[in-house]
């Protein structure tokens, strides 16, 4: 029974509270046990909070009674996805009030929108659906009639029957795809949810053993993977799932394995607080793989707070209220991982009775990974924060989304995405990299070098090499050199690079920067003059943000400056190639150049960008 109190409480928020059916076995729940149920109850009665405006967002998209809510534009053919979805949040949304109406909008999305649950159909829609009919089958199914819980039941079986027969060949190999996070992870919860774990324990040995070696293949040491981080947030959100629903019946093999790949490092440095103001914005992140600027949030965040240790999670909470919870500006309505029925986890994991903390000065404002992926931030503020990445790309696997990624740079800064990825484009132009001879690879899955990962309390240092990717372009050598330098106050940067190249022959080198990413539409504008005597670009934006770059050296290379791209040209056969920028919101700087070639002295009001002989390095000197 719900507590009197309890029960009123949740009439003042409009909801209908019923009795419920005998209290199932704590040990049954996916995901939670009925103490967590009871705490989220009380969490929800207080108002202007975390869990009362995600509980709020999740009613209302319920009470609609459509599946429109639960991603505009979808086609039809799609509504077996969005059943699922709504199936979810109707139990969970029983589970909470013990209203029997959301336990039978529940069964009535799967029986009117859904053809199985996971025997047709593409690999990426059986994992839908499967987890669509589990969850709901164990958060709701004692609410339903015996004749609608025998329907389902036989729905789960017979597709638990049919999943060892699926086959795709990105299943194999390295199990690097978010095929396999995708595919054995729906299963691996429906095989849960249906209650089988002991009747069918081969299988269950069998789809644990295959996450664990793509959680090994598949991410590196912060959790990045080559396919991107919009792509790894689809394939998360059955992964870190399946992990915590094993976990949930005492079985902590997968989570004892993303604990220690500490993917939250790589979502709080790459995933941003900007918003467009568009009423379906989307969380926007950092480029990599073929992941474009923006993504879908479906529970990936939410899911975290589920994985991250005791430790770290204050820091965590910080970053989430950020960047989809509370103190994100948005709508409720596409906060808290909106789409596809991400708040129920948001519900479940987020820790209403702790103090979160900031890890700006507490956390050095740079991670790097074993793969070459290296992220830096100023601090976790809001939409000016000011986020950095350089890639070296160190890692492929086969039968996965990549792209060649070595020597890439992003720019993510005052709500701009100002130098960002290819995305799933295959031209040149679209990575912002070292082109040779007006090309980004040859080889198409070429990789780089990791050199020297360098973090300090201002910022950090990386050097990648050009590797197998720029050899296959004719390079003997490729040394990208990358200084990030913040400020406090204001909130600036310098982000300053350095090629260093060495061929056998004369080429054409270009400095590449993809301005934008097409999924964004920015309107970023680009311009390019001549200041301090070297070629100077010039990168606008939004809420007065700006990337001003100088050519340091060579002295005549040539600036080509228009919408979406910007390219700086030099020829020869051995070159270096300098640029440094200033990143920040107002005023453009104006800048002074002292001295020739990489003896030259860059001068932007009290700070200086130089380069040290002895030392190899960029040096940022500032009072």
């Amino acid at each position: 029974m719900i507590p009197r109190p309890l029960a009123a409480a949740l009439l003042a928020l409009g909801l209908v509270v019923t009795a419920s059916a005998e209290a199932p076995d704590p040990q049954a729940l996916l995901f939670m046990t009925e103490a967590r149920v009871a705490e989220m109850r009380q969490a929800i009665a207080r108002p202007r909070t975390h869990h009362a405006e995600a509980f709020a967002a999740m009613k209302a998209r319920v009470d609609e009674g459509s599946l429109r809510p639960y991603e505009p534009g979808f086609h039809a053919d799609n509504n077996a996805y969005l059943a699922s979805w709504r199936a979810r949040e109707a139990a969970m949304l029983y589970r909470l009030t013990g209203d029997r109406r959301y336990a039978q909008a529940a069964i009535q999305s799967l029986r009117e929108h859904t053809r199985d649950a996971g025997t047709s159909g593409s690999g990426l829609a059986r994992a839908q659906t499967s987890a669509g009919h589990a969850i709901a089958y164990n958060w709701a199914g004692e609410a339903w009639s015996a004749e609608d819980r025998r329907w389902v039941e036989d729905r789960m079986k017979t597709a638990l029957d049919a999943w060892p027969r699926f086959g795709h060949p990105n299943l194999g190999h390295s199990r690097g795809s978010n095929w396999v996070a995708v595919t054995r992870g729906g299963e691996l919860i429906l095989l849960l949810g249906a209650g089988e774990q002991v009747a069918r324990a081969d299988r269950l040995n069998f789809l644990v053993r295959e996450l664990e070696r793509h959680i090994q293949s598949g991410y590196g040491s912060i959790g990045m993977s080559q396919e991107g981080v919009g792509y790894m947030s689809y394939g998360a959100s059955f992964l870190f799932s399946s992990a915590l629903a094993l976990e949930s019946r005492g079985d902590s093999r997968l989570t004892d394995r993303l604990r220690r790949i500490e993917p939250w490092k790589s979502l709080m440095f790459a995933g941003a607080f900007s918003y467009t103001g568009r009423h379906d914005d989307r969380a926007r992140f950092l480029q990599s793989g073929v992941a474009g600027g923006n993504f879908y949030e479906e529970g990936w965040a939410s899911l975290t707070l589920g994985l991250a240790p005791e430790e770290v999670l204050p820091y965590v909470v910080h970053w989430y209220d950020r960047h989809t919870g509370v103190r994100n500006p948005r709508p409720p309505a596409i906060k808290y991982d909106s789409h596809r029925a991400g708040t129920t986890f948001a519900l479940i994991y987020y820790p209403e009775r702790l103090e979160s903390r900031d890890p700006t000065g507490a956390w050095p404002p740079a991670v790097g990974d074993n793969r070459g992926y290296y992220f830096f931030r100023n601090r976790f503020a809001d939409a000016n924060d000011i986020q950095i990445s350089v890639m070296a790309d160190t890692n492929h696997h086969s039968h996965a989304w990549n792209q060649p990624e070595a020597t890439a740079i992003n720019v993510l800064a005052f709500g701009n995405h100002f130098i960002a990825g290819p995305a799933t484009e295959r031209e040149p132009q679209y990575y912002s990299t070292l082109h040779v001879d007006g090309q980004n690879n040859r080889g198409g899955n070429d990789t780089g070098e990791r050199i020297l990962f360098e973090p300090d309390d201002r910022g950090g240092y990386v050097i990648v090499g050009g590797g197998r990717k720029y050899a296959e372009l004719g390079l003997s050598k490729l040394h990208r050199h990358a200084r990030v330098d913040f400020t406090v106050q204001p909130s600036t940067a310098v982000f300053s690079t350095l090629d260093l190249i060495e061929a056998d022959g004369t080429h054409t080198y270009t400095w590449n920067a993809n301005v934008g990413p097409r999924d964004d539409d920015e309107g970023i504008r680009v311009a390019s003059a001549q200041e301090g005597g070297r070629p100077a670009f010039l990168l606008t934006g939004a809420n007065q943000g700006y990337v001003k770059g100088w050519v340091l050296h060579p002295a005549d290379a040539r600036i080509e400056a228009e919408a979406g791209r910007l390219q700086i040209h030099t020829r020869g056969q051995n070159a270096q190639i300098w640029v440094a920028m200033a990143v920040g919101q107002g005023t453009p700087p104006a800048g002074a150049v002292q001295g020739q070639g990489l003896q030259s002295v860059l001068q932007v009001g009290q700070i200086r960008v130089r380069y040290d002989a002895e030392a190899e390095r960029i040096r940022v000197d500032r009072p």
